[in-house]
């Protein structure tokens, strides 16, 4: 006689892991709104933690071409200097004032937020603060470098894929008609 439904025991299979904190890395000079969309989704669904993370690359100081620097007796300047950090203040102060206003939006749909901005190399910084912070999840997108573009600049999503301590998301950007590969000539 065979048993019933009811009657069967359920063997145990494999341990899933609830996702309970999220990183969201994003990028401020090329906001796309629907990666952290689906990081709010994500979030939302699981009731997981939420950290939105920005990470500013280093700016480098602006020397004149050795030419130039006869040109001035040897003088740098330190107004265009001191003009350089200025902005660069001014960049992180707005970084800053992006990066609080998605908490906001997070914080009101009840999701619980922490807001991460960092100078350094992104690829490398995403998958410390993920292992740092025991992240279940990274999501993040990408710039849709291809062949030569990504070799040579690289590529964020990639690397991160490549070394992250968790799963990762990688959220593709919408193609518009110019980069569709059917509206290529």
């Amino acid at each position: 006689m065979l048993p019933t439904p009811s009657a069967q025991t359920a063997t145990p299979g494999p341990q899933t892991t609830a996702i309970q904190k999220i990183l969201v890395a994003l990028d401020y000079r090329t906001e796309d709104p629907s990666i952290f969309a689906q990081a709010l989704n994500f979030a939302e669904k699981f009731q997981a933690a939420l950290t939105i993370f920005h990470c500013v690359q280093p700016q480098p100081v602006a020397m004149p071409e050795i030419g130039s620097l006869a040109a001035y007796g040897g003088m740098i300047d330190s107004t265009a200097i001191a003009l350089q950090e200025e902005q660069f203040q001014q960049h992180l102060t707005n970084v800053d004032h992006w990066l609080q206003s998605l908490a906001h939006q997070a914080r009101t749909q009840g999701i619980a937020t922490t807001i991460h901005q960092q100078i350094g190399d992104p690829s490398e910084t995403i998958c410390a603060i993920a292992k740092d912070q025991q992240t279940d999840l990274i999501i993040l997108g990408r710039r849709g470098l291809t062949g030569l573009g990504e070799v040579f600049l690289g590529s964020v999503s990639s690397y991160v894929l490549h070394h992250a301590p968790c799963s990762v998301l990688v959220v593709q950007h919408p193609q518009t008609p110019e980069k569709s590969p059917k509206h290529r000539k």
